[in-house]
């Protein structure tokens, strides 16, 4: 590697601005081919988790039913076991 930049070091301007684009270029590609990837990926993670939060319970819903359940319980404490 050190050798390569030593090379890299003797060579025209102009060549040395062709070498820099060129590894500017291939690290810009591997990076967005990484990005593409990886929001492909979150895309479709995203289209399963709506499609099972529209087959399950809002937690509004949740909220309710669970407030519910401690107020018959609530009422239950208050009536006594005459009842």
């Amino acid at each position: 590697m050190l050798s390569y930049i030593e090379k890299a070091r003797e060579k025209s301007p102009q060549e040395k601005r062709r070498i820099a684009f060129s590894i500017a270029l291939i690290v810009t590609t591997i990076i967005l081919v990484a990005w593409a990837v990886s929001f492909k990926t979150m895309v479709e993670l995203s289209n399963k988790e709506s499609v099972e939060t529209e087959n399950s319970v809002s937690p509004i819903e949740q909220m309710k039913n669970q407030f519910g359940i401690v107020l018959k319980g609530v009422d239950k404490l208050f009536d006594g076991p005459n009842n």
